[in-house]
């Protein structure tokens, strides 16, 4: 009886622990999320980029006509 009521105590203790470490990382999924955009959108700005075929002097500013 006494070793029954020991692993009770420790079964509502791990089942307790659980639920306090499950509601924790909203902040961590939060901002996981937001740092899946930005890189979607980094990715999104580079294919843009490679899809105009942009040259280095061209983003640098230099002129077109100089070619």
């Amino acid at each position: 009886m006494f070793i029954h009521s020991q692993v009770e105590r420790i079964n509502t203790y791990d089942e307790s622990s659980r639920r306090s470490k499950s509601r924790l990382p909203f902040s961590l999924y939060f901002v996981g999320i937001l740092l899946v955009l930005d890189v979607l959108a980094m990715i999104i700005r580079w294919v843009r980029v490679e899809g105009d075929e942009v040259t280095m002097e061209q983003a640098l500013g230099g002129d077109v006509l100089d070619a």
